[in-house]
């Protein structure tokens, strides 16, 4: 049996943000190719998801589908409507549960959780 105590966790960086297709990182429109080295570098080092596809285009949907796994016909926000409660676990519950220590940074628009 390994001891957890001894096995250590994973750091978990999760960046998420609006409005950034991935065939657009880092171009302007006729012109010049935006430097990025930090954001690069983390991606480089890092998981990158260069298949993703989202279920419903709106944020707040989005973000649902992202905490809980579910499609939107399925966790009940298919608009830009907050006040749904989550009545499944969320995977944010599941790190806490292994005593991750979460913050969250930005814009949240996924209801009062």
């Amino acid at each position: 049996m390994v001891n957890k105590k001894m096995t250590p966790k994973p750091n978990l960086v999760y960046i998420l943000n609006d409005h950034h297709a991935y065939y657009g990182h880092g171009k302007k429109v006729n012109g010049p190719e935006i430097k990025r080295p930090n954001l690069n570098r983390l991606a480089n080092e890092g998981v990158k998801f260069t298949r993703a596809y989202t279920a419903c285009p709106l944020c707040g949907p989005a973000r649902r589908t992202m905490l809980t796994g579910l499609f939107p016909h399925n966790h009940g926000e298919i608009k830009n409507e907050t006040n749904h409660k989550y009545d499944r676990e969320l995977y944010l519950e599941r790190l806490k549960k292994e005593d991750y220590e979460l913050f969250y940074f930005g814009k949240w628009h996924a209801g009062r959780g």
